[in-house]
């Protein structure tokens, strides 16, 4: 299967950053780091998942992206209202083929 199939959607991706606040200190907010990146975001009901020797409670889904696309425990990928908090990445066993984030799901907004 080709992998430009299997994502039929855009998100956009945000990764924390560290700044100084008027009264010197730190303030972390999160900065958008990619916007409208092709993925596939497969929801399911809060559980835990497994991915080889490691346990990620309360994963409510699955984002696939392209093998290069920079994805790191911690980020945010935003899909309009919905935000999916990033708890681990995946390289499955196929090389260069694609990569499974682990998320959360948040709803925010209306």
């Amino acid at each position: 299967m080709s992998l430009n199939r299997m994502l039929n959607t855009t998100a956009d991706l945000y990764r924390a950053g560290v700044t100084r606040g008027d009264a010197g200190g730190v303030v972390r907010a999160f900065v958008i780091e990619t916007t409208g990146f092709p993925c596939r975001i497969s929801s399911t009901a809060p559980s835990e998942r497994i991915a080889g020797d490691t346990q990620y409670a309360e994963a409510t889904g699955v984002v696939y992206v392209a093998s290069t696309e920079d994805v790191a425990r911690g980020d945010e990928i935003r899909d309009g209202a919905t935000t999916y908090e990033v708890l681990g990445v995946r390289d499955p066993s196929k090389p260069n083929h694609h990569r499974e984030v682990i998320v959360r799901r948040e709803q925010r907004g209306s």
